[in-house]
């Protein structure tokens, strides 16, 4: 992920331990680079302080130079007016419109109202979409490396949410995937969607 990327994580999800009513959209980060001070902001190297810059790039050559590689992203939240970065685990890290997507399909879930008819199930040879009510599946092969979003951010094949994103964006246009993957069945014979 770039610098500036808007992103989450699913374990950023406000109130998820309670009833899915309750739960409130995941927190959005910002992507810092690792040579940026905010990252070093009261650290175990810089307790109570903001360091300069180059503090940081002494510290980051001093790492480098005893082998030492940085194992997280950092991440700069606003909790509630509250600037604050996560280092966080780079494979948890998604951009953020794939991580609410996620989230919507995970509370629609919990509440028993997502009622797909397409669902996107990802193999170890390629991607399938499944018609849910025939159980007919559309295969797609593994030339899937990343799907973009209205933004541009990339979203990669199995990462958290993925597959769940990508399938409520073809139940959003549900009419194009039935002309394009499922030509034989007529949508008029299906309930729609429903995505919350």
């Amino acid at each position: 992920m770039t610098p500036g990327t808007e992103v989450s994580t699913d374990y950023r999800w406000p109130y998820d331990a309670a009833h899915p009513d309750c739960w409130q959209e995941p927190w959005k980060g910002i992507v810092l680079a690792p040579d940026d001070p905010r990252a070093w902001k009261n650290t175990v190297r810089f307790p109570g302080r903001l360091p300069e810059q180059v503090e940081v790039d002494q510290h980051l050559e001093d790492l480098r130079q005893r082998d030492t590689p940085l194992t997280g992203v950092p991440v700069l939240y606003d909790f509630d007016g509250e600037a604050s970065v996560q280092w966080e685990t780079p494979d948890k890290v998604v951009p953020y419109q794939q991580c609410l997507l996620h989230w919507r399909v995970t509370r629609a879930e919990r509440k028993g109202t997502y009622k797909p008819v397409f669902k996107v199930n990802e193999r170890s040879d390629g991607f399938e979409i499944k018609h849910v009510p025939t159980g007919g599946t559309h295969w797609m092969g593994d030339g899937v490396d990343t799907l973009s979003s209205e933004d541009g951010q990339a979203w990669k094949p199995g990462t958290p949410g993925f597959c769940e994103a990508w399938a409520f964006i073809l139940n959003e246009d549900a009419s194009t995937v039935y002309e394009g993957c499922f030509p034989d069945l007529d949508p008029d014979d299906f309930d729609d969607p429903v995505l919350d």
